[in-house]
């Protein structure tokens, strides 16, 4: 039986064979439909973008631009923006890139350790997952961070030279994302297992090699955004009364809510578990322990988001992937099962496929029509505009002041968003409107909007002011 597959798969170059499966999922999404021009996929997309924008127009990111992320993806939009211009569809490519990243980096990790067959099947998996269809064209930060951890990963198997490479990716993967610190316990178990030839010593050496570079692109990152980056990052998401504030989002319940929306993810590694167990083999503890560690961080963490989920999707599939060893292995009752097993998970996949086609195909909500017509005919030639909707004004092509990019309902629940710091905003910019179609604006802040603004638009999904001529000017210089 293998030398019947080996021409197929052994045949083609090396690195064309890697480079099929990201190749085949660019392929399927957008076969799915023009993710590219879906008006928001999520309400983080025009954070992330107006983030971006204004870093690109000069203004300090964490210093002036408000932001609880790292900041990587926001360089990276920022400095792509620089070269090419505002572009919402050239942003989702770049996720697309690290989405490819990911696959690549999945596919060397499993081929590495299982074989072609196993390979395969775990991108077949995670590839097919909805969730990673739908964040794999996504302007959110979760993916492109999850990407990175994953090359960390492959790397951290290779030699001296690639330890090195591995603790700098894994760098770049924490200032993308706070949540793969979960991942750096299954790298550095990584970087043991493939220096396990050489002894303790040869061991730790390594490990340390992989925690220097680590730490070193760690304090460059730090020492370009400034201190100001760490109060922003850590309060906002330790701020007490979060849990309360989001009660129906919280922990291993809504874990599992999630999860179990992706059933051929969760059937085929219980599969592989069952399988081809892992208790003999060091290296398929590997993913086991991301997964645990990523469940005890998660247990009472508030909240919960759907995007969460793929911090668990990743090492499932990798899970999955022995699956495909018992597929072609000499047992006719494992093959019998796996094949059973790959049967049943087949239609959840197509399922999954027709729920990222339904979100790629979905039109312009009539609202959302209606809203950027207003801004565009009330906001002609505007420099600024408050909205808790930035991807509003990121197609309007107008800035919304650093301090309001992020007006998150996190933020708010957190305290981070209090009336006087949007009330200063206003006094500071002077923007020329103000539109309010997710969050209530605090009474504070509509007894300023009274005495400087016009309602233009009332309706009971979009509220929107225009400054009244001959209202105060802006208190700072605007570029």
């Amino acid at each position: 039986m293998t030398a019947a597959r080996a021409p197929l798969l052994e045949s083609l170059p090396r690195g064309l064979h890697e480079a099929l499966p990201p190749a085949l999922f660019v392929a399927l999404v957008c076969a799915l439909g023009p993710w590219w021009s879906v008006y928001e996929l999520d309400a983080d997309e025009g954070f992330n973008l107006m983030k971006a924008l204004l870093v690109a127009d000069g203004h300090s990111l964490y210093r002036s631009v408000w932001s609880d992320q790292p900041p990587l993806l926001t360089w990276l939009l920022a400095g792509l923006f620089a070269m090419t211009g505002p572009s919402v569809a050239g942003a989702r490519a770049l996720v697309l890139g690290f989405a490819a990243l990911a696959l690549w980096s999945l596919f060397r990790l499993v081929r590495r350790q299982e074989g072609n067959e196993s390979a395969w099947l775990a991108v077949a998996v995670l590839g097919g997952s909805a969730l990673f269809q739908r964040l794999g064209v996504s302007v959110m930060v979760g993916l492109p961070a999850l990407a990175l951890a994953l090359a960390a990963l492959d790397q951290a198997a290779g030699g001296r030279r690639q330890v090195w490479v591995s603790g700098a990716l894994m760098a770049l993967s924490l200032n993308a994302k706070l949540f793969t610190a979960t991942a750096i316990p299954a790298v550095l178990l990584a970087v043991a297992l493939a220096s396990s030839e050489g002894g303790r010593r040869r061991i730790a050496a390594r490990c340390a090699e992989w925690l220097a570079a680590f730490a070193a692109v760690s304090a460059a990152v730090l020492a370009i955004a400034r201190p100001d980056l760490m109060a922003q990052l850590v309060a906002p998401h330790t701020a007490p009364g979060l849990e309360g504030s989001f009660r129906y989002e919280v922990g291993w319940n809504r874990l599992a809510a999630l999860l179990v929306q992706e059933p051929a993810v969760l059937l085929l590694a219980a599969a592989g578990l069952v399988l081809a167990p892992p208790w003999r083999e060091a290296r398929r503890w590997v993913p086991l322990l991301w997964l645990a560690v990523a469940a005890a961080a998660f247990w009472r963490h508030a909240p919960v988001w759907y995007h969460h989920a793929l911090l668990f999707t990743l090492p499932l599939a990798w899970v999955a992937g022995p699956l495909g060893r018992a597929v072609a292995g000499p047992s006719r009752p494992r093959r019998v099962l796996a094949l059973a097993a790959l049967l049943l998970a087949a239609p959840l996949a197509i399922q999954a496929g027709e729920r990222a086609w339904h979100d790629f195909r979905a039109p312009v909500a009539a609202e959302d029509t209606a809203a950027l017509e207003e801004i565009g005919r009330f906001g002609a030639g505007a420099r600024w505009i408050v909205t808790d909707r930035p991807m509003d004004a990121v197609r309007a092509g107008i800035l919304v002041p650093p301090p309001l990019a992020v007006m998150s309902l996190k933020r708010e629940k957190a305290g981070h968003l209090p009336p006087a710091a949007m009330t200063a905003a206003l006094e500071q910019y002077a923007p020329a409107l103000v539109s309010s179609r997710r969050l209530r604006l605090p009474r504070e802040v509509r007894r300023v909007l009274d005495e400087s603004y016009d309602v233009v638009v009332d309706r009971d999904d979009h509220t929107l002011y225009r400054r009244k001529p001959g209202a105060p000017g802006p208190q700072a210089p605007g570029r």
